[in-house]
């Protein structure tokens, strides 16, 4: 039986279209499933080793590379659905990029693939996904039409990246998303002159291990110095152990209260940190509440005279 250049015709036909289907509609939706999980349910705790790395140990680093990685998945995803003339060859690239970072984080030991935010998926199985779609995509590769891509669709895409990008950072600021609803910036440059009362880390409940909440107007001393800290920062014990050996030698009676401001989950295990315990005997040891990030150059050491800020020192 000899097959017709119609039947040919039909034949390539519904390989390029099944090439169409797996670049424009499959591949794009599992990575935007991939970055709404992330931005609902996760943290920078959950990516990949690698992509941690980029930022290091600095907690505001780590959320903003959290958020680009996020914003980058969907952006990409919205390029693979609108741009029909790439599509396979970008999808083809994005599968094989995932698939080398996935075998990094396996050579590392790691156990989840980070690819769903707080889901964890093993990277082995997530590695045999990525290479079975890469093979396809690849396999039934669309041959790009003849006529590029026009001026108007790049507008389209322009808009439509911008406007995710900007929902991801205005759902952000206004706690929409999942464990980073509390996500709170210590903002010291506006604390000269003002009370306590109107500084928002006080929303945050420092606490003892009784469970019992502190701020400025608990103590009966004017003079209060409170140090907004890290357990696992020396920079910021070594400032704990100055200021208490200082007040021990002042002749005006004051408090130094320590507040230590935690990491997100899992960052500490995740770098090896070794918390430690305040310097000071003679001083009150709180802890800022638990599930929020909180972003500071720390140590933060705040001088506060009957409630009211008289001075701020950042990183020293």
């Amino acid at each position: 039986m000899v097959m017709t250049s119609e039947g040919r015709e039909a034949g390539v036909s519904k390989l390029s279209w099944f090439g169409g289907f797996l670049a424009r509609v499959v591949v794009p939706g599992y990575i935007a499933a991939g970055a709404v999980m992330k931005f609902l349910t996760g943290s920078p705790a959950d990516l990949p080793d690698v992509v941690r790395k980029l930022a290091g140990t600095d907690a505001a680093a780590l959320y903003q590379v959290f958020l680009m990685v996020v914003c980058t998945e969907l952006v990409l995803a919205v390029v693979l659905v609108m741009h029909r003339r790439w599509a396979s060859v970008l999808a083809a690239t994005a599968l094989l990029v995932f698939c080398v970072v996935l075998v990094i984080q396996i050579a590392q030991g790691g156990t989840s693939c980070g690819c769903f935010g707080a889901v964890k998926v093993s990277p082995w199985a997530m590695l045999g996904i990525d290479v079975v779609l890469l093979a396809l995509v690849v396999i039934f590769r669309r041959k790009p039409p003849a006529a590029d891509i026009s001026s108007w669709r790049w507008v389209w895409i322009t808009m439509v990246s911008a406007g995710l990008i900007v929902g991801v950072f205005g759902a952000e600021r206004r706690g929409w998303q999942g464990r980073y609803s509390g996500t709170y910036t210590l903002d010291t440059h506006t604390w000269t002159g003002r009370s306590w009362e109107t500084l928002n880390v006080f929303n945050y409940t420092p606490r003892a291990q009784d469970g019992r909440t502190y701020s400025p107007a608990t103590f009966p001393e004017d003079r209060q110095v409170w140090v907004f800290y890290r357990r696992t920062c020396p920079h910021c014990h070594e400032t704990i152990r100055k200021l208490a050996e200082q007040k021990a030698s002042e002749a005006v009676k004051s408090r130094l209260v320590v507040v230590d401001l935690p990491y997100e989950a899992g960052v500490e295990e995740r770098y090896g940190m070794t918390p430690r315990e305040a310097p000071c005997e003679d001083c009150t040891k709180l802890r800022a509440v638990e599930g929020t990030g909180y972003t500071a150059t720390v140590p933060v050491v705040v001088t506060f005279v009957r409630g009211v800020v008289t001075d701020v020192r950042v990183g020293n």
